[in-house]
C-alpha cells in the first residue's frame, strides 16, 4: 500500500501492530483523505516513527483519533514525544485524544496552527495535570474534556496569553465531566470569554468546590450534576431555555429570565432559598417542562394556573401533596408522579375536560386511591401506567369514554385492584399490560378480551397459582403478540386457546420453570418469532434442533430464540 503514493486512501482506522508489517511509518506515504483513526499507539516506540507517519503534510484529512491501550501507559515521556510529533495538518476540523500517558499536551495544543479546528475531545488522559490554551483556537465550537484525573485547576492559562484575543471567541459547547480531583475553575479573567457559548455541561466533578463564569450571555443549556460540593452562582444567562441542577451543592439562583422553557431539579438540596427560587421561577415564567427528584419537603405550587407547563415530573418531591388538581395545568400532555407518599386522588371540577393530556404516569403512591368519581374527558390521553400503587382498587370508570384515544394500558404490582373499567376498554387500545395483579389476574376471564377486536399486544405476568394458559376466551381474536412471564406454577400451553388469535405472530415466554413441554399440537402456524427465556431446562432441551422431542413443533417458526 505504501508504495501507491498517488492512490487518493479512505483508510478509516490503523491499529499499530508490534512488528514492522504494522509500523504507523506506514502512513507515511499515503495520500489519506476524510477521516483516520489510529489505536495501540502505545506500540510506537521511537517518536520518530510518529514523525515518519506524515501527518502534517495530510492536508486532506478532516478528522483524526488517536487512542493508546488504558493498561499500558508506562512511559510518559515517550508518549508525549510520540503525540508531539503526529501533529495533523492545519486543515484538520476535528480530533479526539484518548487514553494519552503524557503529563502535558504537546506544544501545538498550545500554538495558533490548528485555526480550523472545530471539535476536540480528551478522554481519559489521566496523567495530565494541566490543560492546554484551547482559548486560543480560534474556530473550535465544540470542546470535550473527560477523566482528566490529574486536573485539580482550570486557570487563566486555559484561556490563553494573548490579551488581544476574546478566549474561545467561537465556542458553543463544552462539556466537562468526570473530573475527579478538580477543584477550582479560576474565572476572575473570564469576563470577555465564551461569547458564543450556548451549551455548558459539567457532570460528575465530586471536588469542584467555587467558581463559575459570571455571565454567559448566548447560554442556551446549562447542566451541573454530581458536583455536591459545588458553592458557585448560576452564571447570568439571559436566554436561557434549559436548565438543569442536580445533586449539585449549594449553587445560587439570582437570575432567571422569562425564556426559560425546561427546569430539571435533582436533591439532596441544603439550600432553602434555591428551593423558593426555583417556586419563583415557576410561578413567574413561561416554562413548559418541570422535573423535581428528591426534595420530599418541597411543596409543588398550586395556588394558580400554570397556563404554559406541558410536562412535569415529581419524583419523590410532593411533601404533603394529598390531592393533584389537574385543571391548574390546562396545557399539561405528560404527567409522571413517582414516589408521593401522601398523595391520594386526582382531582378536576365537575363537568371538565383536560384536552391536552396524553400520557399520565403514577407509580409508588401508596396512600393513591381514586380517581374523580364523576368522571372528566381526556380525548388525548394515550398511554396509562400505574405501577406499585398497593391501595388503589381501580381505574377510572368508564375509560372508554373519558379517554377514547387511550392505545396503551399498563397495570403493574397494584396488588388489590379487583377489575379492568366498568364499560369495557377504549376502542383505540392496543397494547395491554397487566404485570403480578394476583386479584385482578384471578378474574381474567371477565375482562371481556374476546370481544375485543383492537388489542394486539398482550402481557400477563405475575401469577403463582394458574397451571394453563391461555385459557379458551381469553385472547382477542385481533392478538398479534402474547407475552407470558413469571408464572411459576405455569405447566400447560393451551394449543385451542392459542389458535382463537389466527393474527398471532410473536409468542414470548419468560422464567416458566414448570413448563416443561409444547403444546402435543404444536403451535399455531401463524407464529414468525417465538422467546422462550429464564430457567426451563426440560422445554430448551426438548426444543433443541434437531433431536429435541418438540423441534419439530417450532421448526416452521422463522425466529426461534430458546435461551
Amino acid at each position: 500500500m505504501e508504495q501507491m503514493k498517488n492512490l487518493q486512501v479512505h483508510l478509516t482506522s490503523f491499529k499499530v501492530g508490534k512488528c514492522n508489517e504494522l509500523n504507523i511509518r506506514q502512513l507515511g506515504e499515503l495520500n489519506l483523505h476524510g477521516e483516520l483513526s489510529i489505536y495501540e499507539l502505545q506500540n510506537v516506540v521511537h517518536g520518530m516513527d510518529a514523525l515518519q507517519a506524515n501527518l502534517k503534510e495530510k492536508r486532506y484529512l478532516e478528522e483524526v483519533h488517536f487512542e493508546w491501550n488504558e493498561d499500558t501507559n508506562d512511559d510518559a515521556q515517550n508518549e508525549r514525544d510520540v503525540l508531539e510529533k503526529l501533529q495533523p495538518h492545519q486543515n484538520l476540523k476535528k480530533l479526539s485524544v484518548g487514553c494519552y500517558g503524557g503529563t502535558r499536551f504537546p506544544d501545538w495544543f498550545a500554538d495558533n496552527t490548528l485555526s480550523n479546528m472545530v471539535e476536540l475531545r480528551l478522554e481519559s488522559c489521566e496523567y495530565c495535570f494541566v490543560l492546554p490554551s484551547l482559548g486560543l483556537w480560534p474556530s473550535l465550537k465544540s470542546l470535550f474534556i473527560e477523566k482528566l484525573d490529574s486536573i485539580v485547576a482550570v486557570g487563566a492559562g486555559f484561556l490563553g496569553s494573548d490579551s488581544s484575543i476574546i478566549p474561545f471567541r467561537s465556542l458553543e459547547a463544552l462539556e466537562l465531566e468526570g473530573m475527579v480531583n478538580w477543584e477550582e475553575w479560576d474565572c476572575t479573567t473570564a469576563s470577555r470569554a465564551f461569547p458564543c457559548l450556548e451549551e455548558l455541561c459539567i457532570r460528575n466533578c465530586p471536588k469542584l468546590k467555587e467558581n463559575l463564569p459570571e455571565q454567559l450571555l448566548s447560554l442556551d443549556d446549562l447542566v451541573i450534576e454530581d458536583c455536591p460540593q459545588l458553592v458557585a452562582l448560576v452564571p447570568r444567562a439571559p436566554t436561557i431555555q434549559r436548565l438543569t441542577l442536580e445533586n449539585c451543592g449549594n449553587v445560587r439562583l439570582e437570575y432567571i429570565p422569562s425564556t426559560l422553557k425546561a427546569l430539571r431539579f435533582r436533591g439532596p438540596c441544603v439550600n432553602v432559598s434555591l428551593l423558593e427560587k426555583i417556586e419563583h421561577t415557576i410561578n413567574n415564567s413561561c416554562i413548559e417542562l418541570v422535573s423535581i427528584y428528591d426534595c420530599p419537603d418541597w411543596e409543588f405550587p398550586l395556588k394558580q394556573h400554570h397556563e404554559s407547563l406541558r410536562e412535569m415530573r415529581l419524583y419523590r418531591s410532593c411533601g404533603s401533596l394529598g390531592t393533584f388538581a389537574l385543571g391548574q395545568f390546562p396545557a399539561l400532555q405528560h404527567l409522571y408522579l413517582h414516589g408521593c407518599n401522601s398523595l391520594e386522588m386526582i382531582s378536576i371540577a365537575e363537568g371538565r375536560n383536560h384536552g391536552s393530556l396524553t400520557t399520565l404516569n403514577i407509580t409508588k403512591c401508596p396512600k393513591f386511591v381514586s380517581f374523580p368519581k364523576e368522571g372528566y374527558s381526556a380525548p388525548r390521553l394515550k398511554y396509562c401506567y400505574f405501577g406499585d400503587m398497593e391501595n388503589l382498587k381501580s381505574l377510572p370508570e368508564h375509560i372508554n369514554i373519558f379517554a377514547p384515544s387511550l392505545s396503551q394500558l399498563c397495570i403493574r404490582d397494584c396488588a388489590q385492584m379487583e377489575s379492568l373499567p366498568e364499560g369495557g376498554l377504549p376502542s383505540k387500545l392496543t397494547r395491554l399490560r397487566i404485570n403480578r395483579c394476583p386479584k385482578l389476574f384471578t378474574c381474567r376471564m371477565q375482562w371481556g378480551l374476546h370481544n375485543y377486536d383492537f388489542v394486539q399486544e398482550l402481557l400477563i405476568s405475575g401469577d403463582d397459582v394458574v397451571e394453563s394458559l391461555p385459557e379458551p376466551g381469553l385472547l382477542p381474536t385481533s392478538l398479534t403478540s402474547l407475552w407470558i412471564s413469571n408464572c411459576s406454577n405455569l405447566r400447560i400451553l393451551d394449543y385451542k386457546a392459542l389458535c382463537q388469535s389466527p393474527s398471532l405472530k410473536h409468542l414470548t415466554i419468560v422464567n416458566c420453570p414448570r413448563l416443561q413441554c409444547l403444546p402435543k399440537e404444536g403451535l399455531p402456524s401463524s407464529l414468525s418469532s417465538l422467546q422462550i427465556q429464564g430457567p426451563c431446562q426440560v422445554l430448551k432441551q426438548r426444543c433443541q434442533k434437531p433431536e429435541g422431542e418438540d423441534w419439530e413443533k417450532i421448526a416452521h417458526i422463522p425466529c426461534a430464540d430458546i435461551y
